[in-house]
C-alpha cells in the first residue's frame, strides 16, 4: 500500500508515516532509482501495529504523587 493508504489506515497524517519509516519504526520497501517510491504491506503494518501497543504497568507500579 502506499503512504497515504498507510496513513488513513492509522488514522495518522502522511508525514507521520514518513516520519516512522525513516526513524526504522515502520518498515517499508522501496521501488525506482533515487529515493524511490515507498510502498508497505500488510505484513509490515500489522508488525508495527503489534509493536506499538502498549503493554500494561505491573500492580503498584504508578504511584501518585503528592
Amino acid at each position: 500500500m502506499r503512504v497515504k493508504e498507510a496513513a488513513a489506515r492509522l488514522e495518522v497524517s502522511p508525514s507521520l508515516v514518513y516520519q516512522l519509516v525513516a526513524v526504522g519504526k515502520l518498515r517499508c520497501t522501496r521501488h525506482g532509482l533515487g529515493r524511490g517510491c515507498i510502498r508497505i504491506s500488510e505484513q509490515q503494518l500489522a508488525e508495527y501495529l503489534a509493536g506499538a501497543k502498549l503493554k500494561p504497568a505491573a500492580p503498584g507500579a504508578m504511584r501518585w504523587i503528592r
